[in-house]
């Protein structure tokens, strides 16, 4: 026994250690540096907890890169999203590729910059209910007024990009710019590449120009010669679950609920009960989970830990034992295969 606990503890040890850690790159000499972080999938907390690591790890960096592709989402991330990229304090620069569509166009309203990919796609924000349906008159307009006030102040853009934000989010603005009508009643605004970089007057509709990569935003904003390096932030082990979570949370809900709804047809509390709990926990605070991304090295040790303290204090034999191991090695190769490091793009990128 005290030969299999002092395995497992160092079995854990070593696990943890040999997780890669996240890091920036260095060896810049004098060259631009960006990060970049791709936002894809639906809007929700997750997202918000990538784009504060993602800020972060832009610290001394000339610019970060959101590469986005997303069908829009919760409201609340979007805005807390808006928040953080508008405060950071290095270029912030949104790629469509290739959507930005409702919660995403605010989110790359708030950029400094717009960027779209040949095919990219960006508009059709008109707010609505968590459930896909409309809501009522009055609380549209107060969303929409507020919306519109938070992209202004937010995205310090020129007047054309205020004008397509409203066009994106009330239907019943007309948009005309220099005598064009871009934007009937009864419509939402929606963009593609050509149109969004479009001039009117002294200023593009709102993008800044189409770029086929993120490499080639960089040598359009810091010239064809000069070099650049771009480090492309991966998602870690806690944060792809997060994501998960999110998008099975529907199904995780249900599962919970049928279970919970069996548990209490039969006399006492077993199993169903127990898992039927456990999805309704998970479904609850997994999407939080991202907010410990870089301490799956500390998890995977505090669960080799507990599991040889069980197999001490309240279970034997080698069944558990062989559980154990198989437990620890499934998690050191989820972590291995989920976390991974910045790395440095070459010019050619």
């Amino acid at each position: 026994m005290k030969n299999f606990f002092l395995k497992a503890i160092f079995l854990a040890f070593a696990a943890a250690f040999a997780l890669p850690g996240s890091g920036e790159a260095g060896g810049l000499n004098g060259r631009a540096r960006a990060v970049e972080v791709e936002l894809q999938g639906e809007i929700a907390a997750p997202q918000v907890y990538i784009i504060r690591r993602a800020v972060k790890e832009a610290s001394g960096a000339d610019a970060l890169i959101v590469n986005m592709d997303t069908p829009g989402g919760e409201l609340e991330s979007a805005l807390k999203i808006m928040e953080i990229l508008s405060g950071a304090k290095m270029r912030t620069i949104c790629y469509v590729n290739p959507n930005a569509v409702s919660a995403g166009a605010y989110i790359a309203l708030s950029c400094d910059e717009i960027w779209f990919s040949p095919r990219g796609v960006m508009g059709a924000a008109e707010a609505v209910a968590a459930d896909g349906g409309d809501i009522s008159a009055s609380m549209k307009r107060k969303v929409e007024s507020f919306l519109a006030a938070k992209t202004k102040a937010l995205s310090g853009g020129g007047k054309n990009r205020a004008l397509a934000q409203r066009a994106m989010s009330e239907p019943d603005f007309e948009l005309e710019i220099d005598g064009k009508v871009l934007k009937k009643k009864g419509e939402l605004l929606s963009l593609t590449a050509d149109e969004a970089v479009k001039m009117y007057g002294a200023e593009p509709l709102i993008a800044n120009g189409i770029a086929d990569s993120p490499a080639q935003i960089m040598r359009e904003i810091f010239g064809a010669d000069a070099g650049f390096q771009i480090d492309k932030m991966k998602l870690s082990a806690f944060e792809k679950i997060a994501k998960y979570i999110v998008a099975a949370s529907a199904v995780l809900t249900g599962i919970g609920m049928f279970l919970l709804f069996l548990e209490f047809k039969t006399a006492g509390f077993g199993i169903m009960g127990i898992l039927g709990a456990a999805l309704m926990l998970v479904v609850f605070f997994g999407s939080n989970i991202a907010g410990f991304a870089g301490y799956e090295a500390a998890a995977l040790f505090a669960a080799g830990l507990v599991f040889a303290l069980l197999e001490i204090f309240l279970f034997t034999g080698t069944f558990m034992k062989r559980f154990i191991i198989t437990f620890l090695l499934s998690i050191f190769i989820l972590n291995f295969s989920f976390s991974e490091t910045l790395y440095v793009g070459d010019k050619l990128r």
